[in-house]
Parts: C-alpha cells; sequence; structure tokens
C-alpha cells in the first residue's frame, strides 16, 4: 500500500501537468484570440517605427522580420508587397531583392482583420561603377584653356574623387585636382589626358586632346555707336611673345571713318585678372591669356565702343 501511494505522488504532478496543458488547448480551441496589430522588427524583436528606411544596395537582399500581436493571437498568417516591383520585389518570407535604383514601400498584412505595417526601401548603387568625360576629343591652340569634367557612374556612387594626368605635360598640361587642361605647345601634336578614380585606379575615361600650331582664333564682335563700327573677327591672333597679345590684330575695321591708329584699348577690372595690362603700343600682357576675359576698345575721343572677348 506503501508504494502504490508513493508511485501516485510520484506521479501525480506529471499527470495534473498534462491535464492543465490539456484543458489550455481546450480553452484556446473554443476561446479565439484575435489579431490586433503587426510590426516590422529588428533582431531583438523590438518594433521599427512607421518611417523606418532600409538602403538596400542593386542587386543585394534584405531580410525582413515581422511580429503579430498579440502573442497568443490564433492566426498570425501575414502576406508581402512591394508598392513598386520594378524597384524591388519581396517574397512571402519578407525576402527583398533590390533590383533598380529608387524607392519602394513594403507592406505587410495579417490575414485576419487585415491589419497593416510598412517600412520604405531606397535601392542605391554606392559603388563606383565607371568614369565618363564630357569630352572624348578636342582641339586647342596655345595658350588655350578648358575644364574637363570626370562624372561618375552611378552619379550615386559615394567615391566621386578622381585624379588627373597628362600623356605629355610639356605640351598639355592639367591640373591634377580640378581637370582643367591648358596648351603650352606650338607643334602640331596629340595627348591623352586621363581621369583616374582615385578609390579603383582601374576605372579611368580618357580625352584626347589635339594641339595646333596655328595661332588661337578670336570669335567676338561688337558694334560701335555714332554710325561707326568695328567687327572683333580676325583669323589669328599676334603673338608679340609667350604671354603678351597685339591687340590691334583682333581688330578689322569697316568704316572707312575710322583710323586704327586711333584705337585704344583698356582692360575692364574684375573680368580680366588685375595684373593684366596694356602698354602704349596696345600689346596686352599677362601671365595666362587663355582665361576668358574682356578687354574693351575705344576710337579716339568718339564714342565708338567695342568689347573684345578672349576665349
Amino acid at each position: 500500500m506503501k508504494k502504490m501511494v508513493i508511485i501516485i505522488l510520484i506521479f501525480l504532478p506529471v499527470v495534473l501537468l498534462v491535464f492543465i496543458s490539456f484543458a489550455g488547448q481546450i480553452i484556446v480551441e473554443f476561446h479565439h484570440i484575435p489579431v490586433e496589430n503587426v510590426k516590422f522588427i529588428d533582431e531583438y524583436e523590438i518594433p521599427y517605427p512607421e518611417n523606418k528606411l532600409f538602403n538596400v544596395k542593386n542587386g543585394e537582399t534584405l531580410q525582413l522580420r515581422v511580429k503579430v500581436f498579440p502573442e497568443r493571437a490564433n492566426n498570425k498568417n501575414i502576406s508581402f508587397d512591394s508598392t513598386r516591383k520594378n524597384i524591388c520585389i519581396v517574397d512571402e518570407n519578407g525576402l527583398v531583392t533590390a533590383l533598380q535604383d529608387g524607392y519602394s514601400e513594403i507592406y505587410v498584412m495579417t490575414e485576419e482583420n487585415q491589419k497593416t505595417a510598412k517600412v520604405t526601401i531606397e535601392v542605391k548603387d554606392k559603388v563606383l561603377a565607371g568614369l565618363k568625360m564630357n569630352y572624348e576629343t578636342i582641339t586647342l591652340h596655345k595658350n588655350e584653356k578648358i575644364d574637363l569634367v570626370a562624372r561618375v557612374v552611378p552619379s550615386t556612387a559615394e567615391q566621386k574623387n578622381v585624379r588627373w594626368i597628362s600623356s605629355d605635360k610639356s605640351l598639355v598640361s592639367v591640373n591634377a585636382t580640378t581637370g582643367t587642361v591648358f596648351a603650352r605647345g606650338t607643334v602640331d601634336a596629340t595627348v591623352t589626358i586621363t581621369a583616374i578614380a582615385i578609390d579603383n585606379e582601374s576605372l579611368t575615361a580618357e580625352c584626347v586632346v589635339t594641339l595646333s600650331s596655328e595661332a588661337t582664333p578670336i570669335k567676338s564682335k561688337g558694334i560701335g555707336e555714332a554710325g561707326l563700327i568695328v567687327l572683333v573677327n580676325a583669323p589669328y591672333v599676334d603673338w608679340v611673345a609667350p604671354n603678351q597679345i597685339r591687340l590691334l590684330s583682333l581688330v578689322d575695321v569697316t568704316s572707312s571713318e575710322v583710323d586704327p591708329a586711333d584705337i585704344k584699348f583698356f582692360v575692364e577690372n574684375g573680368e580680366v585678372k588685375p595684373n593684366f595690362y596694356i602698354d602704349e603700343e596696345n600689346v596686352l600682357h599677362g601671365p595666362d591669356l587663355g582665361i576668358k576675359g574682356i578687354i574693351h576698345a575705344h576710337i579716339g575721343t568718339s564714342p565708338v565702343y567695342v568689347t573684345l572677348t578672349l576665349t
């Protein structure tokens, strides 16, 4: 009898636990717990705010986690959807795949009571894939300059720094940081200017510069007042020295009333570097005559006025 009591005492807790569990299942079966809410959560099961933004690179995936509330809700079935499936797609398990740059919202919805939550996906390719030059070929004359620009591809790439080199800097130099090209030589030649991505030197872009030995053409014109006309459309510049231009070589006088000897020139401050000056022989002096600048001319004491633009 004693043994029987001991056996009953040993197995009684087990029997009670099984009974309680079975009774709980019966209660749940007859007492339905509805879905009240659903949330996207992090790895610690902390819900994200409604304006949560995820950044995903093109071609990569993101696993989203979801929690249905209350935890004891009977029906926890959910479905996912993407508002812009050309940007990213999501499968039945919440795995997002980025397809192309742009924004899309990912929604989760419960089967019961249609409770929803959303997050925003930004697909952005941040890896520099290539460079594209604003000019592939250009022709420059001595003392001319031009600004080259190497555009990164894609434009959303985080690293945008490039350095510049010239295949022959004695003929055509380039600023290693800004990409400004300056023609120095007086011979016919071709020089390659290369932009190199600092973070990936295998990515480059090139511009072939054709250096012309001909004098720099000037393309500009001005119309004076009082019937006196001065046209500036001379084909070439008279270079007195490497940094000196004879300004009268820029002027074609189309009026018989104008004596070229009466034409005087002056530099307008603010348009041209202040250390430029014009001597008594109407020769323009300056350290770098390839820049854009404005020069004014007037005819003796008459009101004729013309602007010359060096390009």
